[in-house]
C-alpha cells in the first residue's frame, strides 16, 4: 500500500544519505594521508641529507625538494580531488576536436595528469611536460606519457609547427611576466597553423581569488587579469584570442530583488556588485590560435 511504499521510499534516501556521509569521510581521510605522506617526505628528504655517504649530482637533481613533496597533498585539498578535476576539464576535448592541425597535444605543468587522462580516453594524441618528479609513480601507474624537465628547453627543440595544441591549466600564474611571454612566444613557433593554445588561471575579478584564495599556493606569484593575459596572448601573434570564464553551479548568486517592492531599486545594484566581485567565476581560460 501507500504507507508501504512511503517506508520504503525514506529508507532507500537514507541509505543514499548515509552512502554519501560514508563517502565525504573516504575522501576525508584519503587527503589525511596525503598530508601524512608529504610530512614523511619531507622527513626523509632531510634524512637523505643527513647520510655520511654524499648523494652523486644525478641523485640531488631529481630527489624532490619538500615543497615538491609537499605540493601533492596541496593540490589535493586546495584545487579539488582527481574526479572534480576531470570533470572541470573534460569540455576542453570539444575544443581540441575542432583544431584541424596534426600532432600531439602538448600539456604543460600536467601536475596529477588529469588532462591527460581525459586526452587519452579521448584519442588524443598527447603527452605532459613538468618539472617536478613527484608524481612520477603516478603516472607510471596510470601509462601517462609524461617528460620530466623544463618547458622551455623542451619547446625549443620542437621541430617549429610540430604541435596541434599547447595547454596550461593553472600554470602562467606562477610564471614571471618575461618567463611567461617567453612561453607565449616559444608556443606560438611550436604550433602548426591553426594550432590552439588553451591557458587557465584564477580569476582575481572574484574578490575573494585575488585576495585570499590565490595565495594558498605558496608558489603562486601575482594574479593576471583575464584582460592583460588575452593581450600577452594577443600580442606574441596569436590570433581569435577569446576569454571563457568558467562557472560552476555550486557558486549560487545572490538573488536580484524585486524592483516593484520597496527599496528593491535601490539594492538592486549592491546584489549586482556583490554577485559581480564575491561570486564571479574563480577560474577562467584564454584560448587563441596560430594563423
Amino acid at each position: 500500500d501507500l504507507s508501504e511504499l512511503g517506508r520504503r521510499i525514506d529508507d532507500s534516501v537514507a541509505v543514499g544519505n548515509e552512502a554519501a556521509s560514508r563517502a565525504d569521510a573516504v575522501r576525508a581521510d584519503i587527503a589525511g594521508i596525503r598530508w601524512r605522506l608529504a610530512e614523511f617526505d619531507v622527513l626523509m628528504d632531510v634524512v637523505r641529507r643527513a647520510m655520511p655517504e654524499a648523494p652523486t649530482l644525478e641523485q640531488l637533481s631529481r630527489a624532490p625538494r619538500p615543497l615538491d613533496s609537499l605540493y601533492g597533498a596541496l593540490e589535493e585539498v586546495m584545487r579539488g580531488t582527481h574526479e572534480v578535476v576531470v570533470e572541470r576539464v573534460r569540455p576542453y576535448v570539444e575544443d581540441i576536436a575542432v583544431v584541424g592541425a596534426n600532432g600531439p597535444v602538448i600539456d604543460v605543468g600536467c601536475g596529477r595528469g588529469e588532462w591527460l587522462e581525459v586526452l587519452r580516453d579521448a584519442g588524443v594524441e598527447s603527452y605532459g611536460i613538468d618539472i617536478n618528479p613527484v608524481y612520477e609513480g603516478l603516472w607510471a601507474s596510470k601509462s601517462l606519457d609524461v617528460r620530466v624537465g623544463d618547458v622551455r628547453e623542451h619547446l625549443e627543440k620542437l621541430k617549429p609547427g610540430s604541435v596541434r595544441a599547447i595547454s596550461a591549466l593553472h600554470v602562467v600564474e606562477h610564471l614571471p611576466t618575461d618567463d611567461l611571454l617567453e612561453f607565449l612566444s616559444l608556443a606560438l613557433r611550436a604550433l602548426a597553423p591553426g594550432g590552439l593554445i588553451l591557458l587557465e588561471t584564477p580569476n582575481p575579478e572574484n574578490l575573494l581569488v585575488g585576495a585570499w584564495s590565490f595565495y594558498l599556493d605558496p608558489t603562486h606569484r601575482q594574479p593576471i587579469p583575464a584582460r592583460l593575459l588575452a593581450f600577452f596572448v594577443g600580442s606574441r601573434g596569436f590570433s581569435d584570442v577569446q576569454t571563457r570564464y568558467l562557472t560552476r553551479p555550486e557558486l549560487a548568486l545572490v538573488p536580484t530583488p524585486d524592483p516593484g517592492k520597496p527599496w528593491g531599486q535601490d539594492v538592486a545594484p549592491v546584489v549586482e556588485a556583490i554577485n559581480q566581485h564575491l561570486f564571479a567565476p574563480q577560474d577562467y581560460a584564454v584560448l587563441a590560435r596560430r594563423a
